[in-house]
């Protein structure tokens, strides 16, 4: 939390209140004495247990959020494989003690090869790990020993390959379905293992796009599996975006819709679920076309994802830009830098926390009154240590946040002209009265309408987010399934 000392504060109630009862009832009749005795027990212990406990948990978390946050720092610019071994495994020591982590990914010569961390031996694989592998192809994670069932289909063989590695928890590096490897961690030795189920999972995500880019980038230095790079770095590209299908939240609906220019593109739109009918949505455009801004789109979700598994319910539009500014800072070497607007929805309270970096600003619709929420930023990867800030507004139930990339703006034309900012508005005071779900596609139609037969030169990104009217069920709406909003 925090507000430690509200926590304090809280905890400390009961044995005021029944201290304060008691003298109210008497200090000199059995049952004053016996409530204020009561108040006074409570308090001392939880002077002496609980308050320790709780500051030891908040010592523990903060130290785990220091070491992802540094993890990502590093992981995303490293090479090999070998590397970022290294530094998982110096993240998992730093976040909770001194707990051997290992890397499962494939070898040099064929077949899978066991990496620690630098200066270290792993135990030799003696076991062929295949099946297990196939079964955590499958799996979300983190997958712990203690919640694995032997008789389950692949079950065994993973057992089998923890009690090989000396090992007690797994972390499947899935992208776009493929297991590219899996991290390794001798839990038992961790002093700080205990509910770090968040840690584990934001070393997932960051661990993940460093493979990744380990391999895009052994690729990419072969001239003759470049092509073959593009098309990998179009299928992570693809893996970005979420499903198209309307999501229904707790009070707010939202719908997003992205269609390429090219092969490889850089835009990128996602959600993720919060608590209590928040919601975050962010939609970022990385410069340029090809494999680079697809690869640095990629960055900027992993860390999206790192950020959104450590931080939970108390996640901060800025600190959200701050902390993958570094990632794409890092991934785009300032060659390439990226736009992003990232916002909160709290649907309940119908409070609206956002922060920009260089993107679009946009559209708060009330009707057929459009109003620009301006925030501004630079774009991520300017500069290493940039800092961004968040604003907050007020919205009312039925006005609708419309988010969008510049390439919907900068649609030429048959005779050379934009379709700009002021067609783009019309179109959208035209779809007032529309349903939500038909806004993106009728958008987009205006934009290919005025292309004509001129070929559409950027990406195009358009999300719709509604604070749903207080005479909609929130579930009227078919949500989208966890291909974006997955439950952490």
């Amino acid at each position: 939390m925090g507000f430690p000392w509200v926590t304090a504060m809280l905890l400390a109630l009961p044995g005021v209140v029944l201290g304060v009862v008691g003298g109210l009832v008497g200090p000199t009749t059995l049952l004053g004495v016996v409530l204020v005795a009561a108040g006074g027990l409570y308090i001392a212990a939880d002077v002496i247990f609980l308050q320790p406990k709780l500051a030891k948990e908040r010592q523990a978390k903060g130290r785990r959020e220091r070491a992802a946050d540094h993890f990502l720092q590093r992981a995303i610019e490293l090479t090999a494989v070998a590397d970022v071994a290294d530094q998982l495994a110096r993240a998992v020591a730093a976040g909770l003690g001194p707990a051997p982590a290992y890397l499962l990914a494939p070898g040099g010569e064929g077949g899978a090869r066991l990496y620690g961390a630098a200066g270290t031996s792993p135990p030799e694989l003696e076991i062929d790990p295949a099946q297990a592998l196939s079964w955590l192809g499958e799996q979300d994670g983190p997958v712990r020993r203690a919640d694995v069932d032997s008789t389950d289909h692949g079950g065994a063989e993973f057992l089998t390959l923890l009690d090989a590695t000396g090992c007690d928890t797994a972390l499947p590096l899935r992208y776009r379905g493929l297991l590219l490897a899996v991290g390794l961690v001798r839990e038992r030795e961790a002093p700080a293992a205990q509910d770090a189920t968040g840690f584990y999972r934001a070393l997932r995500s960051y661990a993940t796009v460093a493979v990744a880019n380990t391999f895009l980038g052994a690729r990419a230095s072969d001239s003759g599996a470049l092509a073959s790079s593009v098309d990998l770095a179009t299928a992570a590209q693809e893996s970005l975006m979420p499903d198209e299908r309307v999501v229904a939240g707790a009070g707010y609906a939202l719908r997003g819709v992205y269609r390429p220019a090219s092969q490889c593109g850089g835009d990128l739109w996602t959600w993720r679920e919060l608590d209590r009918g928040r919601v975050l949505v962010v939609v970022g455009d990385a410069t340029g076309h090809g494999m680079a801004p697809a690869l640095l789109a990629a960055a900027a979700r992993g860390a999206i994802d790192g950020v959104w598994q450590l931080r939970g319910a108390a996640l901060d539009p800025g600190e959200l830009l701050t902390i993958v500014n570094r990632a794409v800072h890092r991934t785009g070497r300032r060659r390439y830098l990226m736009t992003a607007f990232a916002l909160v929805l709290d649907a309940e309270a119908g409070e609206l926390a956002f922060a920009n970096a260089g993107q679009n600003f946009p559209y708060v619709c009330a009707g057929e009154n459009i109003e620009a929420l301006v925030a501004r930023g630079n774009p991520l990867g300017s500069g290493a240590e940039a800092t961004f800030e968040s604003a907050t507004r007020t919205l009312a139930a039925g006005q609708r946040l419309l988010l969008f990339t510049d390439g919907i703006v900068e649609t030429e034309g048959p005779r050379g002209g934009a379709f700009g900012e002021r067609r783009f508005r019309r179109a959208v005071s035209q779809l007032a009265g529309e349903r939500l779900q038909r806004v993106p596609e009728r958008l987009l139609a205006a934009a290919a309408e005025h292309a004509g037969e001129v070929p559409i030169a950027d990406d195009l990104t358009v999300v719709v987010v509604e604070l749903s009217p207080a005479d909609r069920p929130s579930g009227e709406l078919t949500a989208a399934g966890t291909s974006a909003g997955e439950s952490r």
